[in-house]
């Protein structure tokens, strides 16, 4: 993975990674993580909580033109645009690509 010999780290850390990845994205990279974890190797992931997607507010939210608002399973893999506020509360573009509980762990299943 990536370049390195395989089962050289300890530990592998992403934070909010994998909601800019589609879910084919985020299947390779798990794969290259594990096989570059140690054996009893850990990866430690967050992610923002799939329900944000309903949120839009002041300081974030989340723009649904695609898919049923109401149905958790239709944003599936679809790429939604928001915005964050910063600290001196400034505007954000930002973009996220909606994953369900299941994508994220069947995908660290799949991958080891």
């Amino acid at each position: 993975g990536a370049g390195f010999d395989c089962g050289l780290f300890d530990l592998s850390v992403a934070v909010f990674v994998f909601n800019y990845m589609n879910i084919s994205s985020m299947s390779a990279t798990f794969r290259d993580v594990f096989s570059l974890l140690k054996p009893g190797g850990h990866f430690v992931l967050s992610v923002p909580h799939p329900s944000m997607t309903n949120h839009d507010g002041e300081i974030f939210g989340f723009n649904q033109t695609t898919g049923d608002k109401s149905s958790y399973f239709s944003l599936r893999d679809q790429q939604l645009e928001g915005h964050i506020s910063t600290i001196n509360g400034d505007s954000l573009k930002v973009r996220m690509f909606f994953k369900t509980f299941d994508d994220y762990i069947e995908t660290a299943r799949a991958a080891g």
